[in-house]
């Protein structure tokens, strides 16, 4: 049985032999620190607007302060004293705790005033998905907000990228929500798509629309990672994409040699 998400897709598409050397050896993909940094961002600042959808479907809006206090007790390591922030050494390029806490905070400043009145009943917040495209081939990943609207239901999705990703950079991962949608719902309906920058100087939403030849394409590529899966063949593409420069398998990419068989 193969699983795959967008992302896993998306790099198979890449280099096949770092899709293997990271989704099925699980090899670690090792990151700058800054890097990592910025992934814990992400993760943070999309646990405090989930936060804020599980309270309105209690029927409660919660308070910006609310959401500030949350993002300091999530984002700021324990037993850290406002000298240990003032004092951080960070590189000024890519920015410290205190840099991305502030950027944060007008990011969430922005959210608030978007969603604080925002038409729609959650129903689904940070809801994982896992449905069959194939015969021992599944696709997994996740609605980060669905709304339900008067006559129809929208798809949230976050980015929290410094600069605003192009539509295209996420028409797979909505490929995978529509696929899912259908699969759970068996509806002719097209839900409406929306991603919403959080990360940016300048966020805001932007509908997607992922079309039926976007979510072909999709399965087209997640059915030859099974064909790659199934014969074990995991070809590098070193030197062709910009992606060889910082990629963490290079060591082995350099090692590569194709089995042998029998002539």
């Amino acid at each position: 049985m193969l699983t795959l998400s967008a992302e896993s897709i998306k790099d198979f598409q890449v280099c096949s032999f770092y899709f293997n050397e990271k989704y099925i050896l699980e090899n670690p993909d090792n990151t700058f620190s800054r890097e990592q940094l910025a992934k814990k961002f992400e993760h943070t600042l999309k646990r405090i607007v989930s936060f804020f959808f599980y309270k309105r479907q209690g029927g409660v809006i919660p308070s910006y302060n609310a959401l500030l206090n949350r993002w300091e007790k999530l984002w700021f390591p324990k037993n850290l004293t406002a000298y240990d922030i003032s004092t951080e050494r960070h590189e000024s390029a890519h920015g410290n705790l205190a840099s991305y806490s502030n950027a944060a905070a007008a990011a969430l400043l922005q959210f608030y005033e978007d969603f604080i009145d925002y038409k729609g009943d959650p129903i689904m917040v940070d809801e994982k998905f896992l449905v069959p495209i194939g015969k021992d081939l599944r696709l997994e990943g996740s609605f980060d907000v669905m709304l339900r609207k008067k006559d129809n239901f929208e798809i949230i999705r976050w980015s929290t990228k410094s600069k605003r990703p192009s539509n295209d950079s996420f028409i797979y991962d909505f490929a995978a929500q529509k696929v899912a949608y259908n699969y759970r719902n068996n509806s002719k309906r097209n839900p409406e798509f929306l991603m919403y920058d959080l990360g940016s100087t300048n966020p805001g939403g932007v509908i997607v629309e992922p079309s039926n030849d976007d979510v072909k394409a999709l399965m087209y590529w997640a059915n030859e990672a099974k064909v790659a899966y199934d014969a074990g063949e995991y070809i590098p593409r070193r030197g062709f994409t910009v992606y060889c420069r910082n990629c963490a398998f290079d060591k082995n990419c350099k090692n590569f040699t194709f089995a042998k068989t029998d002539a």
